[in-house]
């Protein structure tokens, strides 16, 4: 950027209509701090739950200065589309099925349809470990992704403190396993709402993708009267055909 002042910024903007209408996705704000310097801002990511994609879409980049030499100059843009392949999806409707196998004593599947979002959820409580979790009955194959996201939403109930749980994944069939995301109390949900989590994503630079790989929730609360519902689990695997214009 050069010669801008405070106040002035730069859109990144998206179009589902051949560019008839636009939306934005990004808005970049010049802080009085930040000029006649390169920036590397972070990656934009727009969902297919979030925004229409199909053979119209067009991206755009629109200043917004007070005066004619307030300049933005752009380079390096790349456009990462990536394809899907759904590997799970669970609401818990018609039971368990062979999909999701519950831990042990302090796992339950819940049909009472206050703590769900349809009927039914799977129920964990207390920090028992493998006893407190529910995991993938069978091995999927992620070999050949570049990324795989997990989304669900749940419910927690007379949580206290900073107590948490667990997402987690396993490479080997289960033998071990490793965190991809925890949540806490007070700091990623407040207890007694439902909770709908960003996108917890796993990339193959971080986790190794193997034709055994398997994903768990573990409770790890303080006791038997701390609860978790969890519904609607999706997993999808991603791979990345690059279009760059340096």
């Amino acid at each position: 950027a050069q010669s801008i002042e405070t106040g002035d910024q730069l859109l990144l903007e998206y179009s589902n209509d051949d560019g008839s209408t636009w939306q934005t996705l990004q808005t970049y704000v010049d802080d009085g701090v930040v000029n006649s310097a390169f920036n590397l801002p972070a990656t934009v990511v727009i969902s297919a739950q979030d925004y229409t994609f199909n053979d119209q879409a067009k991206f755009k980049f629109r200043a917004e200065g007070n005066q004619n030499n307030d300049i933005f100059f752009i380079d390096d843009v790349r456009i990462i589309g990536y394809g899907t392949e759904a590997l799970l999806f669970e609401d818990f409707e018609d039971g368990l099925g062979d999909l999701w196998t519950l831990g042990g004593n302090r796992a339950d599947f819940y049909t009472d349809g206050l703590f769900a979002n349809g009927q039914n959820a799977v129920h964990l409580e207390d920090n028992s470990g493998v006893d407190s979790s529910v995991y993938t009955a069978r091995d999927l194959d992620l070999t050949g992704l570049d990324s795989v996201h997990l989304n669900f939403i749940y419910y927690t109930d007379s949580i206290e403190n900073v107590e948490d749980f667990f997402l987690e994944y396993s490479s080997d069939g289960g033998l071990t396993w490793e965190v991809v995301s925890q949540y806490v109390n007070n700091v990623d949900f407040v207890s007694g709402e439902f909770n709908s989590p960003p996108t917890a994503v796993l990339d193959s630079a971080n986790f190794t993708f193997t034709n055994q790989a398997r994903f768990r929730f573990r409770a790890d609360f303080s006791g038997t009267g701390d609860e978790l519902y969890i519904d609607n689990i999706s997993i999808e695997g991603f791979n990345q055909p690059t279009i760059s214009e340096p």
